[in-house]
């Protein structure tokens, strides 16, 4: 399995598991394992061993990434879990190949199934790790899912392919790879907002007003200023090679 994912995508595999060594540092010997699996369902022998030997590979990128998750989305007084269960279950609801509850992260089977040898499945997991972290009591959309999704593009696995995004029709709420991009930008020109934001969020407050008030303008002022600078996520080549990784 992981000669696989090292022939498919070896850049990516660089840049996970170079949070091994911080892992390591980070969980003890003794220390409980981050990741707990569940299957919800019945699987044959023959799928259980193939989703056993992919959360191996997972289980061995997760601890590096929890702990710069932790980390970089620390807040006063807020204490991270020290377990999350991944569970292997048939998601109802289309086109969702993951879900977040709390401390749960659900996987689409079938879906990973047919996709084990693909690396995007396992980032897709460094995105849902955020969520279980954020634990926002209420907040904008684009914002919980352009954190998630700035943290696996430019923080957890800076040579992901798959942060292109099509400049045109695209704006700063869109969410996901836009807002993603857009929030690097931002944390660019102002270091430590994302963590501020992300505080602010947790507390129950604003985080568009925190944004506006860093960059001192509207967010749509804000989301021209990052578009006219014909960032990298929206070039040529971050296309290409989103499409060559998405053909493995």
């Amino acid at each position: 399995m992981e000669s696989v994912l090292r022939a498919s995508r070896r850049e990516f595999m660089a840049a996970g598991l170079g949070c091994l060594a911080s892992a390591t540092a980070s969980r003890g010997q003794s220390s409980p394992p981050l990741l707990t699996f569940a299957y919800g369902r019945q699987f044959s022998s023959a799928e259980r061993k193939a989703l056993d030997a992919w959360s191996s590979v997972l289980t061995r990128l997760a601890d590096g990434w929890w702990r710069t998750i932790t980390t970089r989305l620390a807040s006063p007084g807020f204490v991270p879990v020290d377990q999350i269960t991944i569970e292997f279950n048939d998601i109802k609801i289309k086109g969702a190949p993951a879900l977040t509850h709390d401390s749960v992260i659900e996987v689409d089977a079938r879906g990973l199934l047919a996709r084990l040898r693909d690396p995007d499945a396992l980032a897709m997991i460094a995105h849902e790790m955020v969520h279980v972290a954020q634990r926002y009591p209420h907040a904008a959309g684009w914002l919980v899912e352009g954190i998630a999704d700035y943290m696996r593009y430019y923080v957890l696995i800076p040579d992901d392919p798959g942060r292109a995004f099509r400049p045109d029709g695209a704006t700063w709420h869109d969410g996901y790879q836009a807002s993603a991009g857009f929030l690097d930008w931002v944390e660019q020109g102002h270091p430590g907002t994302i963590t501020r934001v992300n505080a602010t969020l947790r507390a129950g407050e604003d985080g568009q007003a925190l944004l506006r008030e860093t960059l001192g303008q509207t967010l749509q002022q804000a989301w021209g200023a990052y578009i006219a600078g014909k960032p990298y996520a929206t070039s040529a080549e971050a296309w290409r090679r989103r499409a060559t990784a998405s053909r493995g």
